[in-house]
């Protein structure tokens, strides 16, 4: 999944031509391309893109320091901002109760643009970089049902009260494998540019 916009404003994806599910008006910042969430009721909502390895990764520019959801597929993996200024990421596996939570070692600054990626493999774990390093890494098996859960842009999962996004994401993509620490800097180096980093 690698979102783009149309030219009536809204995302498509590329693959399928599906369009995502707004829960309110959003506003774009059009120099980066991003979503403007407001930290109240904004999220977008798509299809699920399950599956037992993948990567999430999103630009991200906070607003204020809160739980804050940056991409989520239902209960089992989510990529969020924390209340303690850290950039957090969550796994669980389909059948489990307890999550897995790593935190970045970088504290993110508000009105400043990341990188922030997030990798699982079932059977080895997950991973979470900032800026294109690898700042975390939690061995939990994390296994999806697939097809089972929407995946959401600007919360945990949708309508989940107090884990809206209040702040801009761009540039999110979800790739049905997990990328390498290479990968993930080429990515990084190929987009810091537009984002000012």
């Amino acid at each position: 999944m690698n979102f783009a916009r149309s030219s009536t404003e809204s995302l498509i994806d590329p693959i399928t031509g599906a369009e995502a599910d707004f829960s309110t008006d959003l506003a774009f910042e059009n120099m980066t391309d991003s979503l403007i969430f407001n930290g109240v009721d904004q999220q977008v909502t798509i299809d699920s893109h399950a599956g037992l390895h993948g990567t999430a990764e999103a630009w991200v520019k906070t607003s204020s320091t809160h739980w804050g959801g940056i991409y989520g597929e239902g209960s089992y993996f989510r990529l969020l901002t924390g209340n303690d200024g850290k950039f957090k990421m969550w796994g669980r596996e389909k059948d489990a109760g307890d999550y897995t939570e790593v935190s970045s070692t970088t504290t993110y600054s508000n009105d400043t643009w990341y990188h922030v990626v997030g990798t699982f493999e079932s059977f080895t774990g997950i991973k979470l970089y900032i800026n294109g390093e690898l700042e975390a890494t939690g061995a939990h098996v994390v296994e999806y049902e697939d097809g089972s859960n929407n995946s959401t842009i600007g919360n945990i999962y949708t309508s989940a009260a107090g884990y809206y996004m209040d702040g801009e994401i761009g540039l999110v993509r979800r790739y049905s494998k997990a990328l390498s620490a290479d990968e993930v800097k080429q990515n990084f180096n190929a987009a810091r540019g537009r984002f000012g980093v």
